[in-house]
């Protein structure tokens, strides 16, 4: 029997390969859903808006971001925050990164204290973890009034609409560091040698029901930063979906999709350099995918500077060329 290409969809088939790449074409121009390929895996894609976040997000450019400590590149901006959420940088870790933001934001939360308004594109209640500010990890009421004002705004900004309403504001006396964890290797009590069993020879998770050992002291510490064990929360501004991890909401707001439309908004420049505390800056121009195009900014590059200045062996590297 001589073989046939069959139509999923339409549940045809055609004689030829041929055959069934110009019904599909057909069917693409005249706008029937469930016939598109992904030129790059074959992924069948529901229609162009889909297949055009799908080439984003699984083929997008690489971003050639080097860390200012010398490591890279990393494809992803998503891979730059694993790097340093995992302890996988010498100088830059979630604590001193949590510092600098922390930093960061205090001249807009003056201002939103002698105004006693809401700020407009002030996403300093999603990008600061959420356990930040109080122990159950949810955010304040002011947070969740302010995070809704901005998500309007913007959605407005997004139609061409008018903002016809502003929440009522109250007062708001800023975050609070919150206090680590004994078994996070931030805290400054943090003793690795207190994980280590000599009988393993391996560094075993302190957490109940987990059991996991690592034989790497840096492979262990990742596992304890890592989002099984973490009790952090970043939440996106735009579909308001939390994620466990730096890495994990960064990968997010990058790649765009059907419901997530932050990163082609006017605020997803002010949202990035929030998130990465000034440390990664988003460009104008983009990539001939249509994907966003990153460097390091200069900002959180000399609050970096600043804030390991006089440390031995630390160098902080300003470009790709001086990283090698």
């Amino acid at each position: 029997m001589a073989k046939q290409w069959y139509c999923k969809p339409c549940h045809l088939l055609f004689s030829t390969a041929e055959a069934l790449e110009a019904h599909r074409e057909e069917q693409r121009r005249e706008g029937v859903a469930q016939h598109i390929l992904c030129n790059e895996c074959g992924e069948q894609l529901v229609d162009t808006q889909h297949e055009f976040a799908h080439l984003q997000k699984c083929h997008g450019k690489d971003q050639g971001l080097w860390c200012p400590c010398g490591d890279g590149p990393y494809a992803r901006l998503g891979d730059f925050m694993a790097h340093v959420e995992q302890g996988g940088c010498g100088m830059l870790n979630l604590a001193r990164l949590d510092q600098m933001r922390d930093e960061k934001q205090k001249f807009t939360q003056q201002l939103r204290e002698i105004t006693n308004q809401p700020i407009k594109n002030d996403f300093w209640s999603f990008v600061i973890p959420s356990h930040e500010f109080n122990s159950q990890g949810d955010f304040t009421h002011q947070q969740q009034l302010n995070a809704e004002h901005n998500r309007k705004a913007e959605q407005s900004d997004w139609h061409g609409m008018e903002e016809t309403s502003t929440p009522k504001s109250t007062s708001y006396s800023g975050p609070t560091l919150y206090e680590l964890d004994q078994n996070d290797p931030s805290h400054p009590g943090f003793n690795i040698a207190n994980y280590w069993h000599p009988t393993t020879g391996k560094y075993r998770c302190p957490r109940a029901g987990c059991g996991k050992s690592f034989l790497k002291p840096r492979a262990f510490t990742a596992h304890l930063r890592g989002p099984a064990h973490s009790n952090r929360s970043y939440r996106c501004p735009w579909c308001q979906r939390s994620w466990k991890s730096l890495q994990a909401i960064a990968s997010h707001v990058e790649t765009s999709d059907v419901r997530c439309r932050l990163r082609d908004s006017a605020s997803f420049g002010v949202y990035i350099d929030q998130l990465t505390a000034g440390l990664v800056e988003p460009l104008s121009s983009r990539h001939d995918d249509g994907s966003v195009k990153y460097k390091i900014g200069r900002e959180g590059l000399q609050r970096l500077k600043q804030m390991i200045g006089g440390v031995p062996g630390h160098d902080v590297h300003d470009d790709k060329e001086n990283a090698k």
